[in-house]
């Protein structure tokens, strides 16, 4: 090759460059966004803080190393005693920026972003968190989190056994339902007690429910009748939750937070 045909070669090389200048410049950039964090630098703690104003309640979204998640309702009751709600433990996975979680208990799905490549902002998933900002507070390298022990297939048999053996049709009311109080013995500060946690309206248009933890309205949704069992159609999730109805009110199989079936007692007006 002459010295001739080489400077031809870098001339074609530099008008081409020329030409595609921006669409390499935008591929470059595309490329240093998706490749900016893989999946194993996503584990840490993220939070929300004051979901509700009155009671002090954060919402902690945990992604730990080996791919499961934790997204809990924490509010400090006293100064010993944290209580919290898991509403949803599964997997999740990261492609390109966006996070994908399949919930391992109800089966639901939600989505999330990455957000200036540290935080994630919420897509899809229960309404009360739909476009907000979970912040990083640190990492979380080994994780301890809560087995719930919750085998979703053993619900939905005790759904089906209770149905089977509860012939007779228990009446619904329209109206609120609340989950029993709930107290603490603290040796310091002596009987604690905590209130109503779950709230669960029923309403006669367009058969509506709400359902609110600690005030916090955390689904809604449309409400179907079968036999002794009512299904809470969840707009945001796109997923039923369960209560069956009993001659005294109603129990949870189960609502987001909720896994030891607690009972819920008709609010006479």
């Amino acid at each position: 090759m002459n010295s001739r045909d080489v400077a031809c070669n870098i001339s074609a090389i530099f008008l081409l460059t020329g030409k595609m200048k921006k669409t390499v410049l935008i591929l470059i950039m595309a490329i240093s966004v998706i490749s900016g964090i893989a999946q194993d630098q996503l584990p840490g703690i993220y939070y929300i803080s004051d979901i509700n104003n009155n009671r002090k309640i954060d919402c902690y979204l945990a992604l730990y190393n080996d791919g499961s998640y934790d997204l809990e309702l924490s509010e400090r009751a006293t100064v010993d005693i944290v209580q919290s709600a898991i509403l949803s433990h599964g997997k999740y996975f990261l492609k390109d920026n966006q996070i994908n979680f399949l919930d391992s208990i109800h089966g639901f799905k939600m989505q999330m972003r990455l957000f200036m490549q540290k935080d994630i902002k919420v897509e899809k998933g229960f309404g009360f968190l739909e476009d907000k900002i979970f912040i990083r507070c640190y990492d979380n390298d080994n994780p301890n989190y809560i087995n719930l022990q919750i085998e979703p297939e053993k619900q939905k048999t005790e759904r089906y056994a209770y149905q089977k053996s509860h012939k007779t049709l228990y009446p619904i009311y329209y109206g609120t339902y609340e989950s029993l109080d709930n107290t603490y013995q603290d040796d310091k500060y002596g009987i604690y007690e905590t209130g109503r946690s779950y709230e669960l309206q029923i309403k006669k248009e367009e058969n509506k429910y709400l359902l609110y933890y600690k005030q916090i309205l955390i689904s809604e949704g449309t409400w179907k009748r079968d036999r002794n069992e009512l299904s809470l159609f969840d707009e945001n999730l796109q997923h039923s939750f369960y209560v069956l109805i009993t001659e005294k009110g109603l129990i949870s199989k189960y609502l987001p937070g909720e896994y030891k079936s607690c009972s819920l007692i008709y609010k006479i007006k």
